[in-house]
This record gives C-alpha cells, sequence and structure tokens, in this order.
C-alpha cells in the first residue's frame, strides 16, 4: 500500500488497531484536507472525503509504573524540536516552560524513548493537568480549524503530484 486514498484506514481503525497490538491510543499530531481533484476519482469516491493524519503512537514497557497528573519541562534537546516539541495537536511543550499535563501523558513520556528530554515531577497535587481527548475525529480538527479561520494547507496529494 502507499500513501493517500491507495493506503487509507478510518481513524478509530487505527485507534482501534493500535490498542489490539498494545499501544497507547493514537495521539494526533497534525492533520490536513485531502483535495480530491480527478474527476475519475470524484466518479468512484463520490462525496466522501479524506485527510492525511499524522499521529505518536506508544509502546510502553511491560514493568511502566502509572503516575497521576503533575508538571513537566521540556529541556529542548530533540534534533529539530529545539524551541519546543509538540506532542500532540493540542500540546506544545515550549522550551524550559513548566506545563501541568494528565497522569496518562506523563506516564506515556515518562516510559518511552524520550524521557530523558523532560524532567518530571508527578508528585504535584493541584488540578492544574492539561486533558487529552480519547479518540480524536481529524475531521473534526480540520472544521475547528477552519471555523476559528485558520489557514489550512491541503496535504500533499493534488494537481502538483497529479495523485489525486
Amino acid at each position: 500500500w502507499g500513501e493517500c486514498i491507495s493506503g487509507a484506514l478510518h481513524w478509530s481503525t487505527l485507534h482501534s488497531l493500535a490498542k489490539e497490538v498494545g499501544f497507547t491510543k493514537p495521539y494526533l499530531v497534525t492533520c490536513s484536507p485531502i483535495n480530491i481533484d480527478r474527476e475519475d476519482f470524484k466518479q468512484v469516491l463520490g462525496d466522501a472525503k479524506f485527510c492525511s493524519a499524522t499521529y505518536r503512537l506508544f509502546k510502553l514497557p511491560v514493568d511502566y509504573k502509572k503516575v497521576s497528573g503533575g508538571k513537566v519541562i521540556y529541556n529542548g534537546e530533540i534534533p529539530g524540536h529545539e524551541d519546543s516539541f509538540q506532542f500532540d495537536h493540542k500540546t506544545e511543550l515550549r522550551t524550559g516552560d513548566t506545563v501541568c499535563l494528565s497522569g496518562e501523558v506523563l506516564t506515556v513520556l515518562g516510559g518511552c524513548r524520550l524521557r530523558e528530554e523532560f524532567e518530571f515531577d508527578p508528585g504535584v497535587k493541584e488540578v492544574c493537568c492539561v486533558k487529552v481527548g480519547e479518540g480524536v475525529d481529524p475531521f473534526l480538527v480540520i472544521e475547528e480549524k477552519e471555523q476559528r479561520g485558520e489557514k489550512i494547507e491541503a496535504a500533499c496529494c493534488g494537481p502538483k503530484t497529479g495523485c489525486c
């Protein structure tokens, strides 16, 4: 399979498959619409809509410890992400800033290969934590961005590449 329409997978199927094989829930990082410009594709696809979505999936060690919400500081040492690290579409961790996160996200960050890039203080008792949505529909994220007037670039498919 390739990218674009030939490799299309419904977002909820991805969530189910990830859980089935032992990954955490997928965290949506980016999404953008895929415009269908070719008439022959439009005839076959009808009103179907497609988007390109990038997710982060984590497979935690068997012996990981689930933590409660708390604070984390990103150190800025991931190459290409020196100023900030975009964990998901709603959670940006700026270098040196203290951010309150849910126990779920702290558990993921503390149990993955990126753990050395963060300073953790999970013992915080405050209710300050960022909640990460369950099963985020990328089409709804695109709609929300459009409603806020954000400019959304279409995914790589289109007239320039001639694939869709």
